[in-house]
């Protein structure tokens, strides 16, 4: 890698966090009238929890109606629409199932030793 490859790769990461800090800045002037920070937010109340649960139904309608929708490609007399038909239809399905079950998994693993902090601190 080059400085100059080098270069590219520090200044994206100087601007994401710079966003990063304006964004936190942001929401703390937000919520700043609930005498809340925007670091505070505690990720395992119960309204993080009644969110991950309530969003099952909306995210399958949409992926079975969407794979619905694109399967009837499948029917084409051109290969190439046929194929793609079978493939959208397919990426929706594996997308729903992801949504359901691996983004929660993955949050509950990246969160887990937070959990513990706010359960020894009550």
């Amino acid at each position: 890698m080059g400085a100059n490859d080098f270069r590219d790769y520090i200044l994206g990461f100087i601007f994401y966090k710079y966003l990063s800090e304006r964004m936190q800045l942001f929401a703390d002037k937000i919520l700043q009238h609930d005498g809340i920070r925007f670091d505070a937010i505690d990720e395992t109340s119960e309204a993080f929890r009644r969110s991950m649960h309530d969003r099952g139904s909306p995210i399958v309608f949409t992926a079975i109606s969407m794979s619905v929708g694109v399967a009837t490609w499948t029917m084409s007399a051109l290969k190439y629409q046929a194929d793609m038909g079978l493939l959208l239809a397919f990426l929706f399905l594996v997308n729903m199932v992801g949504a359901i079950i691996l983004l929660p998994a993955l949050g509950a693993w990246f969160y887990r030793d937070k959990g513990r902090q706010s359960a020894t601190d009550n």
